[in-house]
């Protein structure tokens, strides 16, 4: 995306008021119409410091662009709030799904504990096999401390 377009799509309602302002000035000017004649006598002092200026003209759009900028930035403030409560969401599911995982992987560890002693009593694996199986069982663990050590 082009910086341009970034920009534009940031501050959409500034924008918009830019060009509705344009417009107003255009219009005042080809048609010369003084907006604030009727409002004269509430602002009479400022406006003769003005009028020579045609700084009335540009009163109404400083106030639009100023609407503008404002409306955006509440904007922006209300969308970064917005994705910043869906990360939190997102971070908690994680932390559940990851406490689940570990429970199921626990359990097994503990069956397959279960499982050696029998294979032990019976004689049904050898000395090595049973080495082997011990060696699984604690590398699985040590992986899992690991992982809740990351968590926390």
């Amino acid at each position: 995306m082009l910086n341009g377009e970034k920009i534009l799509r940031q501050f959409r309602l500034a924008t918009s008021m830019a060009v509705i302002s344009g417009i107003y000035l255009l219009v005042t000017l080809y048609y010369n119409l003084d907006v604030f004649e009727e409002f004269g006598r509430a602002f009479s002092a400022f406006l003769h410091v003005v009028e020579p200026y045609e700084g009335d003209e540009v009163i109404p759009v400083l106030v639009l662009l100023g609407f503008g900028y404002v409306g955006d930035l509440l904007r922006q403030r209300r969308q970064v709030r917005y994705e910043q409560e869906i990360s939190a969401q997102r971070l908690a599911a994680t932390q559940v799904m990851m406490g689940s995982v570990q429970d199921v992987v626990n359990n097994f560890l503990n069956n397959m504990q279960l499982f050696r002693f029998e294979a032990e009593r019976t004689g049904a694996l050898g000395g090595a096999d049973l080495q082997h199986f011990d060696d699984l069982i604690a590398q699985t663990a040590r992986k899992l401390k690991e992982i809740e050590a990351k968590q926390s």
